[in-house]
């Protein structure tokens, strides 16, 4: 989502979230995910790889994305199923990237369990062409966020 000249693109960084599934189910499209896993992954299911796994991060990310307009959600929803579940894969973060039903941006991060969302307010364009943002769509769009 791209702001036009006309209006700025207003991003609400962190959202509490009451759970993943059910910020899961207002994404109306996941796009990417990204599932990390304990860097044990690297000698538990790679044997072809170095023994010297010291040096590597302890999580190692594995990063999906979905074809152009095409929905991923069921692969996210399976990785942090199996995360609370036995967990035999070792997951530690699920981290999805999507769009709401108003194609708004949206990301879902089950370890923070935040949400990240964003909108357009219009600018304020009265004969100084100051491009201040509507102080009124502002206040409204707080108060939509303050109350999810």
């Amino acid at each position: 989502m791209y702001p036009d000249e006309t209006s700025s693109a207003i991003r609400v960084d962190v959202q509490m979230c009451n759970s993943f599934f059910t910020e899961m189910q207002r994404m109306k499209r996941a796009s990417a995910i990204e599932v990390s896993f304990d860097k044990k992954i690297l000698t538990d299911k790679f044997s072809s790889f170095s023994k010297d796994i010291i040096h590597v991060e302890n999580n190692v990310k594995v990063s999906v994305k979905a074809k152009r307009k095409k929905n991923i959600e069921e692969m996210a929803m399976d990785a942090a199923n199996h995360m609370h579940g036995d967990n035999e894969d070792s997951i530690t973060n699920v981290f999805v990237k999507g769009y709401d039903e108003d194609d708004h941006e949206m990301v879902v991060d089950m370890q923070k369990l935040f949400r990240i969302s964003s909108d357009k307010v219009e600018k304020y364009d009265g004969p100084d062409g100051t491009g201040e943002l509507n102080s009124r769509d502002m206040f409204s769009l707080l108060l939509d966020y303050a109350a999810m």
